[in-house]
């Protein structure tokens, strides 16, 4: 049993796609993601540690003294649970979210160079080292929650700071694959670019910083999408967020393609 067989359709899809379906497919949508999320936390969590873990076949994968585990799954998942708790009303998995999340952090954080560590090697030692996917799922679930909860917002100017000043590679472009705990230096041992990264993680990153961004400054959240008419514009959301729209205005650019700019303020 493996955590992203279930995770991956929250992720992906479930979530995202579940507030706009028609009422009776949808009813069988968050039934599927409440599912889902009992499912990692009876199968994958561990309770004395708070943290997920990626295999669940046998007892030895949930132990610490022998198997690592990374803090980027953990995040995720805490992430996809507080949304599905949100879109259900269960108010039990966003407590569950929440109080893990706080754990989590906290765990996570180095305050000697306000960044994120990248999980727990065997016999409990952080791992220092960091990967830009699990330091970006980390970024997004402590700005996520601090727009409801001011006591996350600590951990965001110093650890989008060395986002920007490590990760970001200000002569190409994109994001380094990782950084050197101890030096702070990029690790350039692989391409920077693979199918997971430059159109999912890395995008997700910068869009979830923007609409963290904008909220936590009172500022409008602007979007663009291209839907088929106009009028369906005002069904947006801001991702997974939800806010109050405020404003639609339709553009055709220069290759006559239509595209609407939706603005949204209240943003949770």
């Amino acid at each position: 049993m493996q955590l992203v067989a279930q995770l991956d359709q929250m992720n992906t899809y479930l979530v995202l796609l579940a507030p706009i379906l028609p009422d009776e497919v949808q009813r069988e949508w968050k039934a599927s993601l409440v599912q889902l999320a009992k499912v990692m936390i009876d199968q994958f969590y561990s309770p004395g540690e708070k943290l997920f873990f990626r295999s669940a076949n046998r007892p030895i994968d949930k132990d610490l003294t022998t198997t690592p585990t990374d803090f980027g799954h953990s995040a995720k998942a805490l992430w996809m649970i507080r949304w599905t708790g949100l879109l259900t009303g269960r108010k039990d998995l966003v407590d569950f979210a929440q109080d893990n999340a706080r754990s989590l952090l906290a765990r996570a954080y180095i305050a000697d160079c306000g960044c994120w560590a990248n999980g727990v090697l065997p016999g409990g030692n952080v791992d220092i080292s960091k990967s830009w996917w699990i330091y970006a799922e980390l970024n997004q679930l402590a700005g996520t929650l601090a727009i409801t909860d001011p006591n996350f917002r600590q951990y965001l100017p110093s650890a989008y700071e060395y986002w920007f000043s490590r990760f970001v590679d200000a002569e190409h472009g994109e994001v380094w694959n990782g950084v050197d705990g101890r030096t702070h230096l990029p690790v350039r041992k692989q391409p920077k670019q693979w199918e997971w990264k430059n159109a999912y993680h890395s995008f997700e990153h910068a869009l979830v910083g923007y609409i963290v961004g904008q909220s936590l400054n009172d500022k409008a959240v602007t979007l663009y999408y291209a839907f088929s008419t106009d009028a369906s514009a005002k069904s947006a959301q801001p991702y997974y967020y939800s806010g109050k729209l405020t404003g639609v205005e339709a553009e055709t650019n220069s290759q006559g393609q239509r595209t609407q700019k939706v603005t949204f303020a209240k943003i949770r």
